[in-house]
């Protein structure tokens, strides 16, 4: 989120106050209502949850800006100089971002833990070529908990705006030399259609028409709310309304009722979505056009409404003035804070001291590079200019590359823990579609079985199934190491889905079609306990009530009920999940205790130990105590789950804090020092091996297959 272009652009800083029709008083006023938004906003105030639509009124302001400047420019002199655009584009935004690339960089080399910074090296190169977008969609979800800890992730909005300034220029002039300017608000009309169009198309990750044409482009997309948030396609209709306020800025005169109705209704919506919108809307969707279509009342009552002044004072002037700035220090600040901070939220304090703090840089940042750098005599020279950036650039991407391939600079610390099995237990973070199949028979390298993709073969026998989320696919290291390898028995992982696998259960956040993705992967589970020639043992855990909060059920018609669902809904869905499967014993593995905070201990115990930041002592993450109100929670889950096994005797109950945890305390490392975790709730692959060893002692192990079997099995 930068605005596109600022009054330089037009003309002359100095000039510009005097030089009517070219400076807009009342944008410097918007810009600041957007800048201001997201940093309220990301500094955690409550009442300001859909701040993050300042971007969108950014990209407005953009859309307004760059459309009407190249069609001035080609209006009175006929031509439009691509090179010149660019070039000021350049000293326009290259210089401050490098310098706040530059302190970041450092201070994460000197604070993040090898895995941090690592993810920090991938950040600052695709920043630095503006394809951050495309990285983030790979990453994280942009209001996930892990994605709040990277300091350039406000960098997402700058490579969109910088690949609209690739694209149209050169459209718009194309346009315009083709005399095609009386339709240019049509089309622009149908580029906003165009987008909307593709926004309800891809809202639940359905990219049919994608998938055949590139299924990896399909499979690199099909995160409907992640995808459309971050990707330009996505966005285009919001420069697209702003660059139809250039075509009818002239349509009527210019009336004093008009323009008050206008700016009002327009600051009203974008009030309006501030305040309303939250992080777990679909977005931008259809939503982003109240803010957007609000920002363009307000850019067309021109500043004439008697409202004007809400904008045009000098204080929400200058804030406007140095909102790029702002922008571009406070996200990098506010990152490091969480993460020398773990888990600890931000108080009134707190945030009073980092919005003083981002001002104050922002201040600096203004006045001693971005200002400077538009008149700078060797940034005025088209190719003294462009030497000096690649030459900048090659260097921080080469940083950048390096922090990725040499691991993190690991040689900064030295680990006091294990760190052999720290990994996580399954294929995580990231939940594949795709099942994973773990079967004795097929030998890798070393004579060591390895997992494989794909279906199961004509002859396996699936002895063991397990199915749920990601917290039965952690369970993937312990169950084939301690029980499928040794007893050579087929184990099949129907896991990874984050959804509930119970009959009937969907979910309910935006970007997937879950209520197809939940079921299709519950049918497969069935499907394979069905056609397996014994029954299998089955085996199910999820993050039961993590799950629980954003779960509903389908009707017979595959409708959602719209319920909301308490815990006897899990239970009745495990008692249904008993009757499909008929005589495979059922084993319910309940809550994982988890660390109780949400913090990675890999990164916690790898972090450099510096004076100069307070950070927590490690050593207080080994252990948990029971009475933590988290760890509470789930125990008192894990309770009726086992009282309901007794009671009904449908399943056999398993509760992991019988191995992880003593009367007192729940342990993270073991005495050993070896990790139980891989970050804040998914065990490691040394405690997947823990849990599932008392496991073993719970369950009614399936005979191991015979010699034609297991002959069958290899391919002989």
């Amino acid at each position: 989120m930068v605005h596109a272009i600022d009054k330089d652009d037009t003309v002359s800083e100095s000039s510009a106050r005097e030089s009517a029709g070219s400076y807009f008083p009342h944008i410097d006023g918007l810009r600041a209502l957007a800048v201001l938004s997201v940093l309220l906003a990301h500094v955690d105030v409550a009442f300001l949850a859909g701040g993050y639509v300042g971007v969108d009124v950014f990209f407005v302001i953009s859309g307004f800006l760059i459309t009407r400047m190249i069609v001035n420019e080609v209006q009175t002199s006929g031509t439009f100089r691509f090179g010149r655009f660019y070039v000021r584009r350049i000293r326009r935004l290259l210089p401050a971002l490098l310098v706040v690339l530059a302190i970041t960089t450092v201070i994460a080399a000197v604070i993040y833990s090898p895995a941090h910074l690592y993810s920090y090296g991938a950040e600052l190169a695709s920043a630095l070529f503006s394809v951050s977008n495309f990285y983030y969609l790979a990453e994280a979800d942009y209001f996930a908990s892990a994605a709040q800890l990277k300091p350039l992730l406000h960098t997402w909005s700058l490579s969109v705006e910088e690949q609209f300034y690739l694209l149209w220029p050169l459209t718009l002039v194309l346009l315009l030399h083709a005399r095609t300017r009386r339709y240019l608000p049509l089309i622009l009309l149908a580029l906003i259609a165009c987008g909307l169009y593709l926004n309800a198309k891809f809202s639940d990750g359905s990219v049919y028409l994608v998938r055949a044409i590139s299924p990896a482009l399909a499979e690199y997309i099909n995160d409907g709310k992640t995808s459309t948030y971050f990707l330009l396609p996505f966005r285009v209709y919001e420069f697209a309304i702003g660059a139809l306020l250039v075509f009818i800025a002239s349509a009527r005169p210019p009336r004093q009722l008009v323009d008050d109705a206008l700016a009002l209704i327009g600051l009203a919506l974008i009030v309006f979505s501030l305040l309303s919108f939250d992080e777990h809307m679909l977005f931008p969707s259809w939503y982003a056009l109240l803010p957007c279509i609000g920002t363009a009342l307000v850019i067309h009552s021109g500043g004439r409404s008697r409202l004007a002044l809400v904008l045009t004072n000098p204080a929400a002037v200058y804030v406007g003035l140095v909102s790029y700035s702002l922008y571009l220090v406070h996200w990098p600040l506010i990152a490091f804070w969480r993460y020398l901070h773990p888990g600890a939220d931000l108080d009134l304090l707190d945030q009073t001291g980092l919005i003083a703090v981002s001002f104050v840089l922002a201040h600096i940042l203004h006045m001693q590079v971005e200002k400077p750098a538009r008149y700078s005599s060797l940034l005025q020279r088209p190719r003294m200019l462009l030497s000096g950036v690649s030459l900048v650039v090659t260097l921080f991407a080469v940083t950048g590359l390096h922090m990725m391939y040499s691991g993190g600079w690991g040689w900064r610390v030295t680990p006091i823990y294990q760190l052999d099995f720290q990994t996580a237990a399954s294929v995580h973070p990231g939940e594949p579609e795709a099942d994973l199949h773990l079967r004795f028979g097929r030998e890798g390298y070393g004579g060591h079985t390895y997992p494989f993709y794909g279906p199961v073969s004509e002859g396996m026998t699936p002895d063991i199934v397990v199915i749920g989320d990601s917290h039965a696919r952690h369970y993937a290291e312990g169950l084939q190491a301690g029980i499928a390898e040794p007893s050579k028995i087929g184990l099949y992982m129907a896991a990874g889905i984050s959804c509930l696998h119970l009959p009937s259960f969907t979910r309910t956040t935006a970007g997937r079609d879950w209520d197809g993705m939940c079921p299709a992967s519950l049918d497969r589970a069935l499907a394979y306990i069905g056609k397996a020639p014994r029954p299998p043992l089955v085996i199910v855990s999820h993050s039961w009530l993590w799950q629980l909060q954003q779960a509903d059920r389908l009707d017979a018609q595959g409708a959602r009920l719209n319920e909301k669902l308490a815990e006897n809904a899990l239970f009745d869905g495990i008692l249904a999940l008993k009757r499909l499967i008929g005589a495979s014993q059922l084993v319910v593995i309940g809550n994982v205790p988890t660390t109780g905070v949400d913090v990675d201990l890999i990164d916690a115990f790898t972090r450099p130990q510096l004076d100069l930041f307070p950070q927590r002592d490690p050593e207080s993450y080994v252990a948990t105590a029971r009475q933590h109100p988290k760890l509470a929670r789930l125990q008192a889950f894990n309770r009726k789950l086992r009282t309901l096994s007794v009671s009904t005797g449908a399943f056999e109950f398993y509760d992991p804090f019988d191995a992880l945890c003593d009367q007192n305390t729940c342990t993270n490392v073991t005495a050993d020092r070896q990790l139980v975790y891989s970050d804040g709730s998914h065990l490691s692959k040394f405690g997947s091996r823990m849990v599932v060893e008392g496991l073993k002692a719970a369950i009614e192990l399936p005979a191991a297959p015979t010699a034609e079997t297991i002959a069958r099995q290899a391919g002989l």
